[in-house]
């Protein structure tokens, strides 16, 4: 980023940009000194100076250029300012604070970081203050209402190592996400955030933490059928005494002159991600029945001139999701499938019913003609055997299809498209046209509040007409406890 000394105002320069929008203390705006559809100039003011800063990698010369604007004589770098004073905090100074939000965009805690460099978390308080613990609070994704929105939308999603790199990424116009707590962290319900995603990229540091972490998060990834690449940022690293010199994040990167054009071309060009436990796992868990050779599952049968390889189709495939569906009536397994070709691409992930499984009739009408399944009479059976071998560790989950009231787990809940009240982790899924029936956690400061609201519906109306509605209203929840006591009484 460069400073211009102050020649021009910002009212100057703003008046000659197109797509002007707010954003926090500065505004974003069109670049024009490249063809540029979504704003990716970020313009701001800082101690009586414009701060300009294109994420496309365009030069304050050529921002100033194009808009007929004679570049400023002195420009140099901006660089964090660095303050010892510890007066804010017993840690130090804050230098940043990054928001972790809920999907509905409020503030649900924060990372913050301090000077000299440590982190800490905190959440707010009822009183507009905060509580420096995470006491109560699970961790959850960095930019989560953007990720959602995001996937929503089509777009792929990038996964970084930290804060900045997320930050950075989406000055790019690109969503991104991390956990909280850098390399090693990542847990295995975040990948659930991420399903429905086109494509997930992985930026790894360039150490041996950072790639770990890269593969951990993959495999992850990877298991609720999302397609991976990992990538790498390129550029000279070197570890020194004093830390590292280059490039080993997609800051240092970016710093460093990376566009959006080269990271578009450098995603382009990475590999699909494919785990090793496949081919590792399959001959030991058989008993040397069954094995993965080039991306094939292939049956071992003995020869006299040695054991033969013979391929039973030319793809991998495994369950890794038994899935219970529960309407309140009926209930239905289904087995969430992925698969490979032979050259290691990622095959649509699918959703089969347990009867259907066994037939393997599901592999052409899912997965089209370039899914071949060998010929022969016990070739299905051989190949149904195999992936149920692979599918071991297939998780399983219970999913509520209906709205309304359950009982689960000894404790009476209610259900919508949000999850359950009474209840944590318990998954629903409404049919489309009901999944608008959002009903968040209830907040425990405001029931008083919500009562009140309720009350009030007796009197928008005559008492002969809201009376008998509102009662009817909360006689669903009371129902089960009434029926004995109306038995007794009649």
């Amino acid at each position: 980023m460069v400073i211009a000394i102050r020649k021009y105002t910002i009212d100057d320069i703003l008046a000659r940009l197109q797509g002007v929008k707010k954003n926090g203390s500065g505004y974003m705006a069109c670049c024009p000194a490249h063809e540029d559809k979504n704003p990716s100039l970020s313009i701001s003011e800082k101690d009586g100076k414009v701060l300009l800063k294109c994420f496309a990698g365009c030069s304050y010369e050529q921002i100033m250029t194009a808009l007929n604007m004679p570049p400023d004589a002195q420009l140099r770098e901006v660089k964090p300012p660095v303050n010892k004073s510890k007066k804010n905090s017993p840690l130090g100074k804050i230098v940043i604070a990054y928001p972790y939000e809920q999907k509905d965009g409020s503030l649900y805690y924060e990372h913050v970081r301090y000077q000299p460099k440590t982190f800490r978390f905190r959440h707010p308080d009822t009183r507009g203050g905060y509580i420096n613990n995470m006491d109560g609070i699970d961790h959850i994704l960095y930019r989560l209402p953007n990720l959602v929105h995001g996937i929503a939308e089509g777009k792929s999603v990038y996964i970084a190592e930290g804060e900045r790199d997320v930050d950075n990424i989406r000055g790019l116009n690109l969503v991104a996400t991390c956990n909280d707590c850098g390399a090693g962290k990542w847990e295995d319900r975040y990948s659930d955030e991420l399903k429905g995603a086109p494509q997930v990229i992985i930026i790894s540091d360039k150490d041996e933490p950072g790639r770990k972490h890269a593969s951990e998060v993959a495999l992850s990834v990877h298991n609720r059928g999302v397609p991976v690449k990992i990538i790498e940022m390129p550029g000279e690293f070197q570890k020194t005494e004093d830390g590292y010199t280059g490039i080993k994040d997609f800051t240092d990167w970016l710093n460093a002159g990376g566009t959006a054009p080269q990271l578009e071309k450098l995603v382009a060009e990475a590999p699909v991600y494919v785990p090793p436990l496949i081919q590792d796992s399959l001959r030991e868990i058989s008993g040397e029945r069954y094995c993965v050779e080039n991306g094939r599952v292939c049956q071992i049968k003995g020869g006299r001139d040695g054991a033969l390889t013979l391929p039973l189709c030319n793809f991998t495939a495994r369950v890794i999701e038994e899935i219970t569906k529960d309407n309140g009536v009926e209930v239905s397994k289904f087995f969430r499938i992925l698969g490979h070709d032979y050259a290691g691409n990622n095959l649509p992930a699918i959703e089969v019913s347990a009867s259907s499984f066994p037939g393997l009739n599901w592999v052409v009408s899912e997965w089209g003609m370039r899914a071949i399944i060998g010929a022969g009479q016990s070739v299905k059976d051989c190949l149904r055997e195999a992936m149920q071998l692979l599918s071991q560790n297939a998780q399983t989950r219970h999913i509520y299809t209906h709205t309304g009231w359950r009982h689960i787990n000894g404790q009476d809940i209610f259900l919508s498209q949000g999850g359950a009240i009474g209840c944590d982790g318990v998954d629903v899924d409404l049919e489309p046209q009901l999944q608008r029936y959002f009903l968040g956690t209830p907040d425990p400061e405001k029931l008083k509040e919500s009562v009140r609201a309720s009350l009030n519906f007796l009197y928008i109306a005559d008492l002969s007409v809201t009376l008998p509605l509102w009662t009817t209203m909360y006689l669903s929840p009371l129902a089960e406890a009434l029926e004995p006591a109306l038995h007794c009484g009649w």
